[in-house]
């Protein structure tokens, strides 16, 4: 089956909105809309994709971990 552009919804650099009610609004939204959906999001703060499945960490453009959200958010190092 061919993919749409509604399969995969991609969010960039959201922290803006974050901390708004406007932000927390747009997250939930996507949470029920596309629950099973991949989304793919670049976060710059864990408790944005606490709730995700997984979570890929780069460093200079490398994967260093690739995980569930909380495994790097325990490890005092990552």
């Amino acid at each position: 089956m061919a993919s749409t552009p509604l399969d995969m919804p991609f969010l960039a650099s959201l922290t803006a909105t974050e901390l708004s009610a406007v932000g927390l609004v747009w997250f939930n939204i996507l949470r029920s809309e596309f629950a099973d959906s991949t989304i793919l999001t670049i976060a710059h703060r864990i408790r944005t994709i606490i709730d995700y499945d997984k979570v890929m960490v780069l460093d200079k453009g490398r994967i260093v971990e690739f995980d569930k959200p909380a495994t790097p958010l325990a490890d005092k190092k990552s």
